[in-house]
């Protein structure tokens, strides 16, 4: 239950309840939030040191963000990410929260869409080139047959 494998599950499997999201007001799609952030594609890649829910809110006497006891709220942010990320100030951490990258964060999911878009372009490009080069060589070696068998 506690293998860092299963943290994000275990933890999921109370936060993406909806009476208990409704009741303690942690909004919707917290672990699908974590799976689109950048820690949480690293954890589904399977990194060995990547943050964990726990990493960050601590295993026990979990504290909600605005409760400045807390080590995710905005005036104790910095040191909690400063253990993985030294130096890390206000804007480094504001930018690696668990923002969605969809309608409430639309800047970084169409990037990336479009970076995906790019990416098959130039394979898509590189694979025609590939094609027509190919192409041309055959013809170019059937007509040059042509033409020689045509002057002898």
């Amino acid at each position: 239950m506690v293998n860092r494998k299963n943290i994000v599950k275990n933890c999921g499997d109370c936060h993406e309840k909806e009476q208990l999201a409704k009741k303690y007001n942690l909004g919707s799609s917290i672990i699908e939030r974590y799976d689109e952030s950048f820690h949480g594609k690293k954890y589904a890649l399977g990194h060995p040191t990547v943050p964990t829910c726990v990493s960050c809110h601590k295993s026990h006497a979990i504290k909600k963000w605005d409760d400045p006891a807390s080590p995710v709220a905005w005036e104790n942010r910095t040191v909690t990410c400063g253990k993985c990320h030294p130096g890390a100030t206000r804007k480094f951490v504001a930018a690696i929260t668990h923002k969605p990258f969809g309608k409430d964060n639309p800047v970084p999911y169409y990037f990336q869409k479009g970076l995906i878009l790019l990416l098959f372009g130039v394979f898509a490009f590189i694979v025609s080139h590939v094609f027509l080069e190919v192409f041309s060589e055959i013809r170019d070696k059937v007509f040059r047959k042509e033409k020689e068998e045509h002057h002898e």
